[in-house]
């Protein structure tokens, strides 16, 4: 008997599994919850690959080897002080973020239905177990709040509906309350960028529900802070913002210290990841350009970063089209995240955007045609 699948309902499944499988494999942080997850993440993947058997195009091939080229390399000088967790990240998800954007995320309503919905689900289950997890682990939820939170919202510029603003601030009080200190300052970030670019298309209802509610949380928050945790609701955040310490991180100030006087010590750089062994034992730098500038030097780095940059103007000349407007936010959230927690070799957000990039300059070829 000859299976057939659906090659639609196969894309629709993958790219609803990409943005989904993270928030499931975080539910209470339990060991097999995550194999089983990623297992039929690989598992589709695979199913995808084998079947539908899309065109190859020269940048998955370009892409892939250099990212083979680089991690095996990287990998294999450093695998004493890189964690075992972060060689699964890179392999089992960050791996196949190119391949699964170029070929699945081709189609723009496609792709920005299975995105809304998976930021649906993702708030469905990031919100509870942030709001009831132990005040130590907020970490694991900061960065999915933070992302998801911005993908509703640009939701709600697009289509105008109450239950995303209602949502999309449910997730902002969540990330402000609840999760880490660099999420915070991304999301103020982020909002101060939707906030213009509204003005800037000459939309002004988002602006001003943004300009009422930080008056309105300005003028209450020791207020409501004192509330909280009079009441037992309390979290790392509440606590800084009471002790007016919410801006202090000596840890961090020491490792940047250590990573400038790396890089002012050897202009032309140690190697790729070598800056895990370097800062070791600190996991890496928690700054994207530091980790560049470390790892390839000054002069490769400063290509690097420029060609970094020559995929945000991309982005932003063509921020008519809506799939350029999803692709900024994951571009945006990595530029600022990664300056402050996080690494560029570990997490996808450069990577969507630059192979949703691909996508925006394919199909405006085929248009032209």
């Amino acid at each position: 008997m000859k299976i057939v699948i659906n090659q639609d309902k196969l894309e629709n499944i993958l790219l609803f599994l990409y943005f989904f499988i993270g928030s499931v494999a975080k539910i209470g942080n339990i060991f097999w919850v995550k194999a089983l997850a990623y297992s039929v993440w690989i598992i589709i993947v695979f199913l995808y690959a084998v079947y539908t058997r899309k065109k190859i195009y020269v940048d998955l091939v370009v892409f892939y080897f250099v990212f083979i080229c680089i991690y095996s390399y990287g990998i294999i000088n450093n695998y004493e002080f890189i964690s075992t967790q972060h060689i699964y990240a890179i392999f089992i998800y960050l791996f196949p973020t190119y391949y699964v954007m170029r070929t699945a995320g081709t189609e723009e309503l496609k792709f920005e239905r299975m995105l809304f919905l998976s930021a649906y689900c993702n708030m469905a289950i990031y919100i509870p177990l942030c709001v009831s997890a132990p005040s130590n682990s907020y970490m694991d939820y900061a960065y999915g709040i933070l992302l998801n939170t911005c993908i509703i919202i640009l939701k709600y510029l697009e289509e105008n509906k109450v239950s995303d603003i209602v949502i999309g601030s449910i997730g902002g009080i969540c990330a402000i309350l609840y999760c880490s200190r660099g999420a915070v300052v991304v999301l103020v970030a982020m909002i101060l960028y939707f906030c213009v670019s509204s003005l800037w298309n000459k939309k002004y209802k988002f602006p001003t529900l943004v300009i009422i509610g930080l008056i309105a949380l300005w003028c209450n928050m020791e207020k409501l802070l004192l509330f909280m945790s009079n009441n037992g609701i309390e979290s790392r955040n509440i606590n800084k913002f009471l002790s007016s310490s919410f801006f202090e991180s000596l840890g961090r100030s020491v490792l940047n210290e250590k990573c400038i006087g790396l890089i002012l010590k050897n202009p032309w750089g140690y190697g790729i990841l070598s800056n895990r062994k370097l800062l070791y034992p600190e996991p890496y730098p928690h700054n994207w350009v530091y980790e560049i500038f470390i790892d390839y030097g000054h002069y490769l780095g400063v290509i690097i970063i420029l060609l970094i940059s020559i995929i945000g103007i991309y982005l932003i000349t063509n921020n008519k089209i809506k799939t350029a407007k999803i692709a900024i936010i994951f571009y945006l959230i990595g530029i600022s995240i990664q300056m402050i927690s996080n690494s560029l070799y570990y997490t996808n957000y450069f990577t969507v955007a630059l192979a949703l990039c691909m996508n925006i300059r394919q199909n405006k070829l085929k248009c032209r045609e």
